[in-house]
């Protein structure tokens, strides 16, 4: 009977697969601050990237594994902040609530950041902390790979960035924030999910086999 019991209890917890983490692009932004022929939308246009993904579709570690570059090429390819404007904030619109666990950010080589504040949003108003990046300084002059950071799942229409210590060191720097591209993992994978009626089988069996037990104390 105690066998019969443990694997039922197994039968329980059994690992479900759900969908993989697809990789999603935000569809639309707000900076604070950017200029002409190096707009924030260039983030999230796929533009620079050495190759392209379907949003929503393509699987997240798949297409990253792949080790897509970002041009170095800055005209319609990348963001780069108002020059002196040191604290930029980047909004992005995932276009519905979705939940999200880790970010891919090809961040621009010459300039870049050395820190940035997450933020999340259901509604673009009040806006939870997910803590503070500082991504690696990629090698001056050539394309530059993709750097993901990961945090909780967390249900999100608006992802912010609140930028600091631009530039990042370096002989070439000029005094701006900047930023090639920017995707977001939705989150999946494997989890332990309770499967359904199991806890009816379980308490069927458990019963069954106390009713067991008494036919055996019945006639033994």
């Amino acid at each position: 009977m105690k066998r019969i019991i443990a694997q039922a209890a197994l039968c329980l917890f059994l690992p479900v697969m759900a969908q993989a983490g697809t990789i999603v692009s935000a569809v639309g932004v707000v900076a604070s601050s950017e200029r002409n022929n190096v707009p924030a939308s260039a983030t999230i246009d796929q533009s620079g990237l050495s190759a392209t993904y379907i949003s929503g579709v393509t699987d997240f570690d798949t297409y990253i594994g792949s080790n897509p570059t970002h041009s170095l090429l800055a005209q319609n390819n990348e963001w780069f902040s108002d020059f002196g404007n040191l604290t930029p904030t980047l909004t992005f619109d995932l276009g519905s609530v979705l939940t999200i666990d880790r970010i891919a950010l090809w961040v621009e080589e010459s300039s870049g950041f050395t820190t940035a504040a997450l933020s999340s949003s259901v509604d673009g108003q009040a806006f939870s902390s997910l803590g503070t990046i500082n991504p690696a300084n990629p090698p001056r002059g050539s394309d530059y790979p993709a750097e993901v950071f990961g945090f909780a799942a967390t249900s999100m229409q608006y992802f912010r960035m609140d930028f600091s210590g631009c530039p990042q060191p370096g002989p070439n720097s000029t005094n701006e924030c900047s930023l090639g591209e920017i995707a977001f993992s939705a989150a999946g994978g494997s989890t332990v999910i309770p499967l359904p009626g199991s806890a009816l089988l379980l308490g069927s069996v458990i019963a069954g086999g106390f009713t067991i037990g008494r036919r055996k104390s019945r006639h033994g």
